[in-house]
């Protein structure tokens, strides 16, 4: 393991010790929040999903990248193989998020308030890595470097652009188109949402089967609005006993969901590709309607460690490849896949969740602080 790495995972245990002194404790409970909201009510609970996804993605791609090294990770951790179903998890939860946040909006001023409410979420963190990536990344690059960095900084990958450095952010790409189409889908739909919400959420469903991974995450934007609606419809006629067993249900499916596809056995035989099923959308669904619908499960999702993780989810998924290429010897192609210079012996399994984590943990606590929270706090 890498000085730097080492040095980065003390320094977030002397981070997390300093919480003993109660001036230290509360000034970081002020600082480690998400500002302006909008104008809903914060569903706080939702952002330990976030950080978890996040975090889950991170472990998937530690043990991944440089395998065969982790392979006794699995020992211990068999789920963080499973970790490419954090991507439609992340993806779920912004659906039901930014459906949330535009399905009210009724005027030019609206539309306004959401673009730039996202250019400020979004683009000051993918601006400065895309920067650190050219300056500190030694990758392979076929294009001319000036076409090859606009490329980058104006994320041409979201119009179909061929290729792009950092490899995890493959899903951003599509989260950029949805982000534009979502305000016309709003408007046209305002009459009869929950009719227009399940009938294309069932032709992405019905219609993935052989598409690339780009296509079957659309499916997961359309559950995440489809509970959004559900919720706005029935959150407040749904009580503690029957919300604790729809998250049992759900989280009962979500296991299953891991080693078989149920809902492609069953249900759409020519459907959705493994990993990227149709059974994740129903199970996340499930959960995600039951906690913001319980009392006794969003306040376990609000606890402060949970989320915290999710105000420094962001940093999390746009910092953790780097995390990587610090720790071992692999850099980016140039053509959005992470390259392995040489073959790695296997190392304890520790290392990941007591080293490697909490190095990525320091950073990207560091990166919200100084890149995300100025940015953040000038949202209308």
């Amino acid at each position: 393991m890498t000085p730097f790495i080492t040095g980065s995972a003390l320094c977030f245990y002397l981070f997390a010790l300093l919480f003993i002194f109660p001036a230290f404790r509360s000034k970081a409970y002020t600082l480690l929040q998400m500002p302006n909201p909008s104008t809903h009510s914060y569903l706080r609970a939702l952002d330990s999903f976030r950080g978890l996804a996040a975090l889950w993605v991170a472990a998937f791609h530690i043990w991944q990248w440089p395998a065969p090294a982790f392979d006794e990770v699995l020992r211990y951790a068999k789920f963080i193989k499973y970790g490419n179903k954090a991507v439609p998890i992340f993806v779920l939860l912004s659906g039901f998020f930014i459906y949330r946040s535009l399905k009210k909006a009724i005027n030019l001023e609206d539309l306004r308030r959401y673009t730039i409410r996202r250019i400020l979420r979004i683009f000051p963190l993918y601006f400065f890595t895309v920067i650190f990536a050219f300056i500190f990344v030694r990758f392979l690059i076929a294009e001319p470097f000036l076409q090859r960095f606009i490329a980058e900084i104006f994320m041409l990958r979201s119009l179909g652009y061929h290729s792009f450095i950092t490899p995890a952010v493959w899903s951003l790409y599509v989260e950029m188109v949805f982000y534009l189409i979502l305000p016309i889908f709003v408007i046209v739909t305002r009459k009869h949402p929950l009719f227009w919400i399940i009938l294309w959420l069932a032709i992405f469903v019905f219609a993935d089967f052989g598409a690339p991974k780009d296509f079957l995450l659309w499916k997961y934007f359309l559950f995440g609005m489809l509970t959004c609606e559900m919720y706005s419809i029935y959150g407040s006629k749904i009580n503690e006993f029957f919300s604790l067993l729809i998250f049992i249900f759900g989280l009962a499916l979500l296991i299953i969901d891991f080693r078989y596809d149920w809902f492609n056995a069953y249900i759409a035989p020519s459907g959705s590709v493994p990993g990227f099923t149709a059974g994740l959308g129903i199970a996340m669904s499930l959960i995600i309607f039951s906690t913001i619908t319980s009392k006794y499960l969003s306040r376990v999702f609000s606890l402060w460690p949970l989320h915290f993780l999710g105000v420094i989810s962001y940093s999390v998924f746009m910092w953790h490849s780097f995390i990587i290429v610090a720790a071992f010897p692999i850099t980016f192609d140039g053509k959005s896949a992470p390259l392995l210079l040489h073959t790695i012996p296997k190392i304890p399994a520790l290392l990941l969740p007591l080293v490697i984590l909490p190095a990525l943990l320091f950073w990207s606590t560091v990166s919200f602080l100084l890149i995300e929270r100025p940015f953040l706090g000038r949202r209308p």
